[in-house]
């Protein structure tokens, strides 16, 4: 319980008093991150986060030799400046500037987009697409975190209209990501073979299609749907128009198919609902 506790003392009017509030480890953590995110946030300024943090970033993970990655990276204000002006990715934006929606505003000529992150108001620089990837790498390969995880620390000082599907895509598209990621499928039956079938309409294969015909002035076609048999040693086919795609509409084509041919030995097919319920089995 000491953990859990955390002490302070408040003195006023000569009275001193002891204040108990409980709170987790996990908690008291998490607040402590959040709090630091917020003082970053208070403290990062444009030429800090821009021209400075990301020159670094360029300077330590790309080649010394790589002058376009170091020239898109470091830029003056006013090249900011014309970008946005230049960006068809921000044309719907300075749009709804001109109209006062979204929080977008211009300040000293940049184009911001004031916003509300941990209860705090924030104003976010409005990157122009060639200046997008370079803040994305400092925030996701430092630790490889996920995209709700990664948006934050972005959305603390940038933003521009397609961040979330943006940081996404760069997301999933990672190398390091795809070869670590968990396997999401267990005991999964590998692909193979099938054999063909040495006598007629001992194996035949099924499954239904529909509705073939689309519907015009509120009229629906009677037989709009089929049952399609095959058999795997000949190749014969056997097509049957249908109602729906009922149990019932299957037993009946299957019965009268097994008039002509007899009971195949197997039938595959799909674990659709009208061929796995007790009527069919």
């Amino acid at each position: 319980m000491a953990d859990s506790l955390a002490e302070r003392k408040v003195t006023a009017d000569d009275t001193c008093h002891t204040v108990n509030a409980v709170r987790t480890r996990s908690q008291t953590k998490q607040a402590e991150a959040v709090s630091h995110q917020i003082t970053q946030s208070e403290d990062l300024s444009l030429p800090d986060t821009l021209f400075g943090q990301v020159t670094d970033k360029v300077a330590v993970d790309k080649p010394s030799n790589d002058e376009s990655n170091a020239e898109v990276a470091s830029a003056s204000q006013q090249q900011i400046l014309d970008e946005q002006q230049t960006d068809a990715t921000l044309t719907g934006w300075h749009k709804l500037t001109q109209q006062g929606s979204l929080g977008l505003h211009y300040r000293n000529g940049l184009l911001y987009r004031s916003s509300k992150l941990f209860g705090r108001d924030i104003d976010q620089l409005v990157l122009p697409e060639n200046r997008r990837k370079i803040p994305f790498d400092l925030a996701y390969f430092t630790s490889h975190l996920g995209v709700a995880k990664v948006t934050v620390p972005l959305n603390m000082t940038f933003t521009w209209p397609t961040i979330k599907r943006d940081v996404k895509k760069w997301t999933e598209a990672c190398t390091v990501c795809q070869q670590k990621r968990r396997v999401t499928y267990l005991n999964r039956v590998p692909i193979r073979h099938i054999r063909r079938s040495e006598l007629p309409f001992y194996r035949v294969s099924m499954d239904c299609f529909g509705p073939l015909f689309p519907g015009q002035n509120g009229q629906k076609a009677h037989f709009n749907y089929a049952l399609v048999v095959v058999d795997l040693c000949t190749r014969f086919p056997f097509c049957y128009p249908s109602l729906s795609l009922a149990a019932k509409q299957v037993c009946d084509r299957l019965i009268e198919m097994f008039s002509l041919v007899g009971v195949p030995a197997i039938v595959p097919c799909d674990n659709a609902t009208n061929f796995s319920g007790h009527l069919t089995s």
